[in-house]
């Protein structure tokens, strides 16, 4: 009966005496003075430490700045985190005074480098190349892997691989052959003869143009500058009969204007004779 009663005032005195040796209980704080105090709590620093019989004097952080998360007994909050959205991260969850702000990778981005846990900062998804696929998709945590799209396929945006067209389903034959970003072209059968048609049509007529030209061009140079003399002095002979006939007809006219006035002027005469007494 007695060694049940010792033993739990031995362990109170045991307690006491490893608070005395080596520090302060569980919720409290050694002071600057060497007081062990009472910490304040979440959301709260210290603003004085306890001295006699007054306790631990706390303030709060500032909301939206600062924060605590634990109990404490330290004089200064922690300052609020920022979520850099040129390293790819956005706000999941604004800072309170007992929490600090909560960053998440932005969607399409994935994370690079990790602090305390989280995610500081992020890059952007690699883009598929076209020719390729996507792979695997990429994540919060991993990138885009892609892959070259295998011969018969095509890819013109870097998205899915697509097996290329068979023209002999639609009955059509193949004009251009596919790569591995653009298909196959496919045209009807009539079309294709038609289209093969053109280029011979057109060599044709350019030869028959040839034959004419060489047809239509003067064998004897020499002579066809002389003619070309010829007609060129015939020519000169023509304009200078018509201006002599021009200056006859002119003055022919000039003449007959004259005979007209004299006869005028006789008869004139033999009418004054004939009036006098």
């Amino acid at each position: 009966m007695e060694s049940t009663t010792l033993i739990p005032l031995f362990c109170y005195l045991l307690g006491i005496h490893i608070i005395l040796s080596y520090g302060c209980g569980q919720s409290e704080y050694r002071s600057e003075a060497g007081d062990c105090c009472p910490m304040c709590n979440l959301g709260m620093v210290v603003q004085r430490d306890c001295h006699g019989d007054y306790s631990t004097t706390c303030k709060p952080c500032s909301t939206g700045r600062t924060f605590m998360d634990q109990p404490n007994g330290l004089k200064q909050c922690f300052p609020c985190k920022s979520c850099d959205s040129q390293k790819g991260l956005y706000v999941w969850s604004s800072c309170t005074v007992m929490r600090n702000t909560q960053c998440k990778v932005v969607e399409g981005y994935y994370c690079t480098e990790f602090s305390g846990g989280e995610c500081s900062s992020a890059l952007k998804h690699r883009q598929c190349e076209p020719g390729e696929a996507i792979k695997t998709p990429g994540s919060e945590k991993s990138d885009t892997v892609c892959e070259a799209c295998s011969s018969g396929f095509y890819s013109p945006l870097g998205i899915n691989c697509t097996r290329w067209t068979d023209c002999s389903v639609r009955d059509e034959v193949q004009q251009r052959e596919g790569s591995a970003v653009e298909d196959v072209q496919c045209v009807s059968k009539a079309s294709r003869h038609r289209y093969s048609i053109i280029p011979a049509a057109a060599s044709a007529l350019i030869l028959l143009l040839l034959l004419i030209i060489l047809f239509i061009k003067p064998k004897n140079p020499e002579k066809s500058h002389k003619n070309h003399r010829e007609v060129n002095r015939g020519d000169k002979r023509d304009c200078g009969l018509s201006e002599a006939v021009q200056e006859t007809v002119s003055s022919s006219a000039h003449t007959e204007s004259s005979v007209v006035r004299l006869n005028f002027f006789r008869k004139g005469n033999r009418e004054t004779r004939s009036a006098q007494p």
